[in-house]
């Protein structure tokens, strides 16, 4: 059964000592002069604090962490050595921002323990954490899979069960890991919070089978959160991005902005790209280490970076109230994406800018982005700018959708990175080979030995005429896909030894470990980016990276 709470009514915020939690950590918020509650605050709070499952469909700045950090902070017994209360979230640079909200709203408030585990994070380190006894955990999912296999992090006693930012964890294939997490949990009293900026069918599918009638509440997309950023798109070749969002960043006198990219190796040539054009500017994505990302965003944070360039998942947990624009390098895969990346500026009420640059294939994006935030981007016109950059193809986005025209199904095929194919490739293949038109196309996915393919069900025959077709040593076998996992069937095809290729986990198994001279390589691509992150001011803790001749 669903309880609706609020939606649509025009609330008077409240303020937090209205609530009945203790002085001293309203004295905490007092000094941050966070006084009264945003909208999803005052809809989540009381619910939470009366021990009721909480689904809170919000988007990205609306204060919404909060929102379960003091109801948590209200029903943790100082007194106990137990874990009451376990935040599960996407990414450590979340995790980190977690935990900065439990130490600034536990200023006065002692006796409260937060240990946040995440990977590339030394683990005895997080075993130094976990032996000091915390009351609550913050963490990745697979680092909280470590320990419990480990048998280092015991949840029997947990209380409180918080996912934040459910729709990007289940995006990232995050799901099996949850459930599992979920079943370490006690299952009848635990209370369950979800939160999310979409709800989609699969997230749907977890509320109805652990959460016990959960209150259902919404922040209003179109309160204060979206009229507030100007969104701005234009047109460009790929090859003139770097020069048109540099002119659009000086004409505009912007200080410190986002900068975000769809893939990892966009990410790093935009940044020598910058970095040659003497921007100060610093990259942030998976592959740079957890040390060298803290550093960055201190220094971003402390305002000695101006530009930083940063992939989507990265991107989560950036919380900088003075950034007043964002730049969507690459327009981003799905409108959830779009609203998330907004969502980094106009924070704290403030007024931001968001601009996307687009080429000509991408003109079908903008209508999305529109639609998703009932707002219209306005065209920027921009000068004839040289053709100063190339770039990697970026073949990260999801093509046109065809909602319109009917049902799609999605197909595994069993052939991916590892056959020589990426994301642009498999795209062009499908184009030629089964002559499905690139607006037909739902959505590409590759990885190293298989591939994920949606089409309409009218191009469900085109797309089967890829079977049998020779890539390599494999031949290419179709199954229709369940969920979001590859199929549980064994690969028939056959090698030119005769050899079966077996299913995904038996792959991930026999996987060879990496050679002596794999692993230098790719030390030394780690410590080429880390050095060209190192000091950008002339006087400071950065220096502009001089490529040597």
């Amino acid at each position: 059964m669903r309880y609706f709470c609020g939606r649509g009514i025009i609330i008077n915020m409240r303020k937090f000592t209205e609530l009945n939690i203790d002085p001293l950590i309203v004295k905490a918020l007092d000094e941050q002069n966070i006084v009264e509650m945003t909208e999803i605050q005052d809809k989540v709070i009381p619910v939470a604090m009366e021990g009721k499952d909480v689904v809170a469909k919000a988007p990205t700045g609306t204060g919404k962490t909060l929102g379960y950090v003091l109801p948590i902070m209200n029903m943790v017994d100082r007194q106990s050595n137990k874990i009451q209360a376990i935040i599960v979230c996407p990414t450590r640079e979340l995790v980190i921002q977690i935990c900065d909200v439990f130490k600034m709203a536990t200023k006065y408030y002692e006796g409260f323990r937060v240990a946040g585990i995440y990977g590339g994070q030394n683990f005895e380190r997080q075993l130094m954490y976990l032996r000091k006894k915390p009351q609550v955990i913050i963490g990745t999912p697979g680092r909280i899979l470590d320990h419990l296999d480990r048998h280092t992090l015991k949840l029997q006693e947990t209380k409180c069960f918080v996912l934040d930012e459910g729709d990007e964890m289940f995006d990232m294939g995050f799901r099996d890991d949850i459930e599992t997490i979920m079943k370490a949990l006690p299952q009848i009293t635990t209370q369950k919070l979800l939160f999310s900026a979409t709800i989609p069918q699969a997230i749907e599918n977890i509320i109805n089978q652990k959460f016990k009638e959960p209150v259902y509440v919404e922040a209003t997309v179109d309160g204060e959160n979206i009229p507030e950023i100007k969104q701005y798109y234009t047109m460009v070749q790929d090859s003139q991005r770097v020069s048109a969002l540099l002119y659009l960043k000086r004409v505009n006198k912007y200080e410190r902005c986002i900068v975000f990219c769809n893939t990892k190796a966009r990410a790093d040539k935009l940044y020598q790209a910058l970095v040659k054009a003497k921007a100060n500017v610093a990259v942030i994505h998976s592959d740079i280490r957890q040390n060298e990302r803290t550093r960055i965003m201190k220094a971003f944070k402390e305002g000695k970076v101006e530009m930083l360039v940063a992939t989507d998942v990265a991107a989560r947990g950036i919380d900088v109230d003075s950034i007043k624009v964002i730049f969507n390098f690459d327009p981003p895969a799905d409108s959830d994406f779009y609203i998330h990346r907004i969502g980094r500026t106009a924070r704290a009420n403030k007024t931001g800018a968001a601009y996307t640059i687009i080429d000509q294939s991408q003109v079908g994006f903008v209508q999305a982005y529109q639609t998703a935030t009932n707002n219209a981007l306005e065209y920027v016109d921009l000068p004839e700018f040289k053709d100063e950059f190339t770039l990697p193809h970026d073949g990260s986005n999801k093509f046109h959708k065809v909602e319109k025209q009917g049902a799609t199904k999605r197909f595994f095929l069993n052939v991916g990175k590892k056959d020589m194919l990426d994301k642009f490739s498999l795209t062009k293949l499908v184009t030629t080979k089964c002559k499905i038109a690139l607006h037909e196309i739902v959505d590409v996915k590759v990885s190293d030995t298989f591939s994920f393919v949606e089409v309409g069900n009218n191009n469900i025959a085109n797309l089967k005429k890829l079977e049998g077709l020779t890539l390599g040593k494999r031949k290419v076998v179709i199954e229709e896909a369940k969920g979001d996992e590859k199929p549980s069937s064994k690969d028939k095809s056959k090698s030119k030894g005769g050899k079966d290729f077996k299913e995904k986990k038996d792959f991930k198994k026999s996987k060879p470990k990496a050679t002596k001279e794999q692993i230098e390589k790719r030390n030394a691509r780690s410590k080429k980016v880390e050095k060209l992150n190192k000091k950008f001011a002339p006087k400071g803790e950065f220096q502009a990276y001089k490529k040597k001749k």
